[in-house]
C-alpha cells in the first residue's frame, strides 16, 4: 500500500517592510536580559546615523511582538 505523499501547510505571505522600532512591544516572554550599561551602548549605537540598526527582524503583527532578530 503506497502512502500519502504529505505536503506541507500553506505559507503566510511574507513581506519585508519598514516598522518603527518604538511601535514594537516588549515579549514577556524573552529570556534575554542585558545590564543597563550594555542597554546605554546599544541605543547609543542605534541612534548613531553613521552606524544605526539594518538587519531584519519577525515580529507578529497581530501583537507587535518581537519573534526573532
Amino acid at each position: 500500500m503506497k502512502r500519502a505523499k504529505k505536503t506541507a501547510p500553506p505559507k503566510a505571505p511574507l513581506r519585508l517592510e519598514m516598522v518603527r522600532a518604538g511601535d514594537l512591544k516588549d515579549n514577556p516572554a524573552n529570556w534575554r536580559r542585558h545590564p543597563p550599561g550594555q542597554l546605554s551602548a546599544l541605543r547609543n549605537l542605534i541612534a548613531d546615523p553613521e552606524v544605526g540598526w539594518a538587519s531584519p527582524l519577525l515580529y507578529n503583527e497581530r501583537t507587535k511582538r518581537l519573534i526573532d532578530g
